[in-house]
């Protein structure tokens, strides 16, 4: 499910459907040949998760949700049906087939994590024991049968061990976060924000601050071509009479575009060529 809606999905819009999924808009060729007609679009369901996929290839086909309430819907109703919720003899039967060590849990507060070799309504036996909490009174026979009696109901199934913050969290825990973030690269994420925000907003942005941006742009990151699609974009429907601020803009796109060549990046230089059409010019305006 994952593969075909937070990496590969696509959502409805009245101009047509949108990209939301990271597969699809970190790369420009997939982004761009997903719109295409040869692609199939299928309306979202739950029927998604029986879809083959094949990570070395662009997908034939893609699944189309009405809106984010739909998927968060859809993936509640899924999580209905996994072991962890259902619990019960459905989960232990995921567990045995799973082969790998789970973590059972049953009614009353004893969580058991081993691998489930099989069961029947008065035990559950284990081909391996890691770990038991909750449950001391029977830890002598278990090493020596493998057997839990089923004096509770199973109620839960997860894999891997026991998680011990996870069944009894006792405070929260602030953990250190280390950024991502590049501090030589702090203006062109201001750039980026400020595009964003143009988009967002739908407000008007001013010459003083289209200027700011490409000036950023042109002392410090002359190799990034996608902000300066996005800046001529801009200038060409707000500001179309700033002919000469978009004639630097188109010198810079050149320059690159050249040099990327001489790299040998001419999928690079095709996906800029693509953006450029996408930009207004005086006659469409």
């Amino acid at each position: 499910m994952a593969w075909w809606t937070t990496e590969y999905g696509l959502i409805a819009h009245p101009q047509g459907s949108k990209i939301y999924g990271a597969g699809l808009l970190s790369s420009v060729s997939e982004s761009f040949h997903c719109m295409s007609p040869s692609v199939k679009k299928i309306p979202f369901s739950l029927q998604c998760v029986e879809q083959a996929y094949d990570i070395t290839r662009p997908q034939p086909q893609l699944f189309v949700c009405e809106s984010f309430k739909q998927l968060t819907q859809a993936l509640h109703d899924y999580t209905q049906t996994m072991a962890f919720r259902r619990g019960g003899d459905g989960a232990l039967q995921v567990a045995k087939k799973a082969g790998t060590v789970v973590t059972v849990q049953f009614k009353g507060g004893i969580w058991v994590s081993g691998v489930v070799s099989g069961y029947d309504a008065e035990s559950v036996l284990f081909s391996e024991i890691t770990q038991i909490h909750e449950s001391l009174a029977v830890y002598d026979s278990v090493n020596e049968h493998r057997k839990i009696p089923r004096s509770s109901d199973v109620i839960s199934v997860y894999g891997g061990p026991f998680d011990r913050e996870r069944e009894a969290p006792s405070h929260p825990q602030v953990k250190n976060h280390r950024s991502n973030r590049v501090p030589g690269k702090m203006d062109l994420e201001r750039v980026y924000a400020f595009i964003r925000s143009c988009r967002q907003s739908e407000s008007i942005p001013s010459r003083e601050e289209l200027l700011e941006q490409s000036l950023l742009l042109s002392q410090n990151y002359r190799e990034d071509w996608l902000s300066r699609l996005e800046l001529l974009e801009l200038l060409a429907l707000y500001a179309p009479q700033e002919e000469r601020m978009i004639s630097a803009l188109k010198k810079e796109i050149s320059a690159i575009k050249s040099r990327l060549l001489f790299q040998g990046r001419r999928d690079v230089v095709l996906m800029i060529d693509r953006g450029l059409e996408l930009v207004p010019n005086k006659k469409e305006k």
